[in-house]
């Protein structure tokens, strides 16, 4: 069990289940809640491709980026040597065959989205991440692209998405970019050792944390725009109120302080927010 316990560790299992999550949220955002319009066969078959995927572009995310876990992020399985390195690499590639195989099973358009994801993820492990920002796009890309997936899931047509769909997508996207600058200044010390240049380390905190407050604040503004697209209103803005205020809180402490500290309390706060966002939206679908 502490050697299960340890690769879920390695493969971030819950970053996974947030995945599946909004998978599923895009797929209700695409049909609601009603079962008779659901493929609860696509719709399972969709949610396990996700998490298998997620898990294994992490595994490689520690594969690839050992040496700046050795200084940011030393508790690391790879790190410690819980795991080995090969034994990392074989779970790696199993999970993203058996997200892909599940994905192949459901058809082609949700196949096409899976490998996307895994051939820019991986990209990013290889060696974009060392351009900082545009790491940081990839990303936050990443990151938004199951709510796509969750609602080619449901309708088979990815240019036929409704509106509110692109609307969380751009929300997660923004919010997810302005986390990953500052994950730049929490790492400012390894990035900086292994030639990663990010925002923080090229242009300094305080440009960072502008720029992370400003795509977080366009993610709140949308939050607000998309109001009018969703089917539960009530529901949905008595949840927002309370995302919205975490991720407005997580920019002010960010501006008044402007340290490693208030970025590192920031990134926790703005993940609960997302967090309650994805439940925002699947409440506004009811």
């Amino acid at each position: 069990m502490w050697r299960v316990s340890e690769f879920a560790k390695l493969g971030r299992i819950d970053h996974g289940i947030m995945t599946s999550l909004a998978v599923f949220t895009g797929y209700v955002l695409n049909v609601g809640f009603v079962l008779g319009r659901m493929s609860l066969y696509r719709l399972l078959m969709g949610l396990i491709s996700a998490f298998f995927l997620e898990v294994g572009i992490f595994v490689f995310n520690d594969v690839f980026n050992i040496n700046e876990d050795r200084i940011n992020a030393p508790d690391r399985p790879l790190v410690i040597g819980t795991v080995k390195v090969r034994e990392a690499v074989i779970f790696g590639i199993s999970t993203l065959c058996l997200g892909l195989f599940f994905s192949y099973v459901i058809g082609g358009d949700v196949f096409c989205l899976a490998l996307c994801a895994v051939i820019v993820s991986m990209l990013y492990n290889v060696g974009i991440k060392k351009y900082g920002f545009l790491g940081n796009l990839i990303v936050a890309f990443s990151t938004a692209l199951p709510f796509i997936y969750g609602g080619v899931l449901a309708s088979e047509e990815l240019m036929y998405l409704p509106t509110r769909i692109w609307y969380v997508f751009f929300i997660a996207f923004l919010a997810t970019l302005g986390r990953e600058v500052l994950k730049g200044i929490v790492d400012m010390e390894g990035d900086r050792r292994v030639g990663v240049k990010t925002i923080a380390v090229v242009f300094g905190t305080r440009a960072a944390v502008m720029l992370a407050s400003l795509f977080i604040l366009i993610a709140v503004l949308i939050s607000i725009m998309i109001i009018p697209y969703v089917h539960n209103v009530l529901l949905y803005v008595l949840m927002l109120f309370f995302v919205d205020m975490l991720l407005i809180y997580s920019v002010y402490i960010l501006i008044k302080k402007q340290d490693i500290s208030s970025a590192r309390v920031a990134r926790k706060t703005t993940l609960i927010a997302m967090g309650l966002g994805i439940i925002a939206f699947l409440l506004s679908s009811i």
